[in-house]
């Protein structure tokens, strides 16, 4: 899978870094964590072409991402870091914030 799967940089803000993630050579999404923190999840975008091809997965260990935040209307989302181990610590109106040991 990894050989299939390529980073490259995109952008910085003074708190986090974005890459945009490649698989087969086309373009099939984009991750931003944390600057001091990158097992800190800012947002994870899989392009729906894409979706279910393991990318997510491999992105989420390749980090070893520990805690994320997801949109509470974004149950696709939920779902997925429910999969992977991830359990929500707070909830409010907008946000869940999920961790995993």
């Amino acid at each position: 899978m990894d050989d299939h799967i390529q980073l490259t940089f995109t952008k910085t803000s003074e708190t986090t870094i974005s890459y945009d993630i490649y698989f087969e050579g086309k373009v099939a999404g984009e991750i931003t964590t944390q600057i001091n923190n990158p097992q800190f999840l800012e947002d994870l975008f899989i392009e729906r072409n894409h979706r279910r091809k393991g990318i997510g997965k491999f992105i989420i260990n390749h980090f070893n991402i520990k805690i994320l935040r997801c949109t509470t209307w974004n149950k696709v989302g939920i779902s997925f870091y429910k999969a992977l181990g991830f359990h929500e610590a707070e909830k409010d109106i907008y946000l869940i914030t999920f961790k995993r040991h």
